[in-house]
């Protein structure tokens, strides 16, 4: 009896699959596929967040991790004058307009004062987005010191060539001292040194040109020039 049974399930089972020649798929059950499907949904959606909330961290996280980095003895301070040599060494001066607010804020310090980890976030918040490119050392020169080194290197032994003359049909150029020097650059991540006599004026003449040129198409733009 339980063997005629079994055989009987089972033919049951195959014409379910058979009608009228064609498969026929098993049913399934309906609530058990939407249940399966809201959990695969909601796994995903817990990585991409999990993704995104690494890519994407929080601006405390972020202002942390610059702390730390300055923090190199763990003894939860920063000193003001470490923070300032560190954009220095980088190529980035205390008068930069793009860290006006930070450098402000820091000047109400001397370079001998420390800041904790609350104190030092507050003063980098408003310009964080330069003040972590540069300590993280994702600036256009990362090795920015290496930079100068060689660039005045060139400076020193240029320096050493006295050939030539200052020109004399210009009035301006020629009252200038034939012994100053100078050299000086800027990145366009906003990178500066100068060596010689750089902060001593000069009649720049044709040199001009280039400079008007950037003028014009900061005024008028690149299609009108």
């Amino acid at each position: 009896m339980t063997a005629q049974l079994r055989l009987n399930k089972r033919r049951n089972n195959s014409s379910q699959k058979q009608r009228n020649g064609k498969s026929v798929a098993p049913r399934r059950d309906n609530n058990t596929t939407v249940a399966a499907s809201v959990k695969v949904c909601e796994g995903i959606g817990r990585e991409i967040s999990a993704k995104s909330d690494e890519s994407s961290p929080s601006a405390d996280g972020r202002e942390q991790r610059l702390f730390r980095s300055l923090d190199v003895r763990n003894t939860g301070e920063v000193a003001v004058g470490t923070f300032i040599d560190a954009l220095s060494r980088v190529g980035l001066s205390p008068d930069d307009v793009r860290l006006r607010e930070t450098i402000a804020a820091f000047k109400q310090y001397s370079f001998q004062d420390k800041l904790d980890q609350q104190a030092f976030c507050e003063l980098i918040r408003p310009n964080i987005f330069l003040v972590e490119q540069a300590l993280q050392g994702n600036l256009i020169i990362p090795d920015f010191q290496r930079f100068c080194e060689q660039v005045e290197d060139i400076f020193q032994k240029s320096y050493a060539n006295r050939d030539g003359k200052t020109a004399s049909y210009i009035p301006q150029l020629a009252r200038v001292d034939p012994e100053l020097y100078g050299a000086a650059l800027c990145t366009i991540d906003g990178q500066r040194f100068a060596v010689g006599d750089a902060n001593v004026d000069f009649s720049v003449q044709s040199s001009c040109k280039p400079i008007n040129y950037c003028l014009a198409l900061e005024e008028h733009g690149e299609d009108f020039l």
